[in-house]
């Protein structure tokens, strides 16, 4: 994972917003809307999930949260919801065509997470949503009526480390990663061709150096290079389901002044 963020973030103070539900923080890559507020005990997490690509992500191949001291950056503590996996087998279902299987009926509403994991200090303790542990840690998921997934966590200030109070905390959010299934990838040698090359390759200069059909990759004739084109575009399709979501955030917590 990345280190922290160069940007450091200021959180709001708790229940002081015009609305807590505002979300004032954005990750592009994985397109997540997030907030972060604390009062004098607790950190308020909250991230809205819109892209069905990282929604799959996190449901199928589950979620840590890093909870640390911006001066330590030690990933040693973390809140697993859904439970992390490191590689998740993707299914036909999952790929052709993707996330179709959370666009069926009630699916949705079946694969939110029912328990998850504190690994702190080196023990782990179970987790269950909306139940709060004994340190005041907390942690839900749902949909909303816009079918947006909603991850809420509620953690205790003593679980981030800080030396003094003033100390800025880091939060790090990984997604599981994917497995893929053998042979879905297009590969070079699939790749034939026989056609009249276009005004288009000819500027671009393919096919040259070969007589027409020549090449027998195919890369240099117009068959070729658009084979060339779906090829890139699949395996590119291909390496964003499997990159997970990686980022950290680093935050100044406010205070009842700000």
């Amino acid at each position: 994972m990345a280190g922290c963020s160069k940007q450091m973030l200021q959180s709001n103070w708790h229940g002081t917003q015009r609305a807590d539900s505002t979300f004032r923080f954005y990750h592009p890559d994985s397109k997540i809307r997030y907030n972060i507020t604390n009062d004098s005990t607790h950190v308020y997490l909250t991230m809205d999930v819109t892209d069905k690509l990282t929604m799959m992500k996190i449901l199928r191949a589950g979620m840590r949260v890093f909870l640390g001291d911006a001066g330590k950056k030690k990933e040693r503590n973390e809140l697993q919801f859904p439970i992390y996996i490191d590689k998740y087998e993707l299914t036909e279902n999952d790929m052709h065509p993707a996330m179709q299987p959370i666009e069926r009926a009630g699916e949705m509403e079946r694969m939110p997470p029912n328990e998850g994991y504190l690994k702190y200090m080196g023990k782990a303790t179970s987790v269950f949503p909306g139940v709060p542990l004994d340190n005041g840690l907390q942690v839900s998921m749902k949909f909303d009526k816009d079918r947006a997934l909603i991850y809420e966590a509620v953690i205790p200030l003593a679980l981030l480390g800080r030396e003094k109070d003033s100390a800025p905390i880091v939060l790090g959010v990984e997604t599981g990663s994917f497995k893929l299934p053998q042979g879905e990838i297009i590969q070079q040698s699939d790749i034939t061709s026989g056609q009249q090359l276009t005004a288009g390759d000819r500027a671009m200069g393919r096919g040259v150096g070969m007589g027409m059909g020549m090449d027998p990759t195919g890369m240099n004739t117009p068959q070729g290079s658009a084979n060339i084109g779906l090829n890139q575009r699949t395996l590119a399709r291909y390496n964003v389901i499997e990159e997970p979501v990686r980022f950290w955030v680093t935050v100044q917590l406010a205070t009842p002044a700000n």
